[in-house]
């Protein structure tokens, strides 16, 4: 039983000991050519300077703002309707489950629709900004609409497997609640780049999950984990918002209420802003385009990272 090598950069010009990044000289390692230095510094210092970059791209077009602040607007305004027409029909009793799953379906292809329209249009301002031009709202919609076709149809994949995973996790115990984790974040890793891929690349639904699959393995090999960094800064101002909101209630009940519902749905509305800039500034350097303005080489290399391998028991 041989050793487990220790895994490559994306670049294939670095090898981590354990410890640090080790220059590699395996001139035939895969990617040669992309990144020139390796990544700098940990995990941390990286999800810093790729969140700073984000917000830079943020600030200086606060047009892509409101792209989130409406794709809520629109969640809220779908949502409330329905529950009412649930309430109406009685969908909470126990026995109308049937119905209630299919208002759950309802719910779940038109949120999803909603959510993949607007980061839809969030991509293409993205990419258009970081390119040089400086979109509008209306533009974004614009390229969005045009390709809502293709957008319904991957809202409903998305809402068909959301909807299976809901039912997992509430009919099989604990059971189902793992299983539900595990296929959670790997639909979630596999589909990466697909709103990507459906805004940029001519193809369709079912492609371009293949195609987003396909820009994984080719970037950060077949032993892709889903650990991209932005998400840490972004965990670190939730907890934040939730400690102040917690001393706002000791102080006065209304003050942390207030402070829990404007930090977190502000959070959550330049979380999403945040994570659509930095999605497609990985998917340009992913394929071929190079480091996108603002952002480096480097980090964006360890946008996602390759699970190391435990000595023993893998080949």
């Amino acid at each position: 039983m041989t050793n487990a090598q220790p895994p490559l950069s994306p670049d294939g010009r670095w090898r981590w000991d354990g410890q640090a990044w080790q220059p590699h000289s395996d001139l035939s390692a895969p990617g040669l050519g992309r990144a020139t230095a390796a990544p700098p510094g940990g995990r941390w210092s990286r999800g810093l300077r790729l969140a700073r970059a984000s917000w830079s791209v943020l600030r200086s077009n606060p047009a892509l703002g409101l792209l989130p602040v409406l794709s809520l607007a629109g969640l809220v305004a779908y949502l409330l309707p329905l529950l009412g027409i649930a309430a109406g029909l009685g969908a909470f009793e126990p026995s109308q489950r049937p119905l209630a799953w299919v208002l759950a379906g309802w719910y779940y292809l038109g949120a999803s629709f909603i959510t993949v329209f607007f980061n839809a249009a969030l991509v293409a301002g993205a990419i258009a900004h970081l390119r040089g031009e400086r979109p509008g709202v209306g533009d974004c919609l614009r390229i969005a609409s045009a390709r809502a076709g293709r957008l319904l149809a991957y809202a409903l994949i998305s809402a068909t497997v959301g909807l299976a995973l809901r039912l997992v996790r509430e009919e099989f115990g604990i059971v189902g609640r793992l299983v539900s984790a595990v296929v959670g974040i790997a639909w979630g890793v596999a589909t990466a780049f697909a709103v990507p891929v459906l805004v940029l690349e001519d193809v369709s639904a079912v492609d371009s999950i293949r195609r987003s699959m396909q820009i994984l393995r080719d970037s950060w090999g077949e032993s892709l984990v889903g650990n991209a960094a932005i998400t840490l800064p972004l965990l670190a101002a939730g907890v934040g918002v939730a400690a102040a909101g917690v001393v706002g209630l000791a102080i006065a009940p209304a003050l942390g209420v207030l402070i829990l519902v404007v930090g977190i749905g502000g959070l959550c509305v330049v979380g999403a802003a945040l994570s659509g800039i930095f999605r497609t500034a990985v998917y340009a350097y992913a394929t071929g385009q190079g480091a996108m303005r603002g952002f480096d080489a480097a980090d964006l290399s360890t946008a996602f990272a390759v699970r190391r391998r435990r000595r023993g028991l893998l080949p």
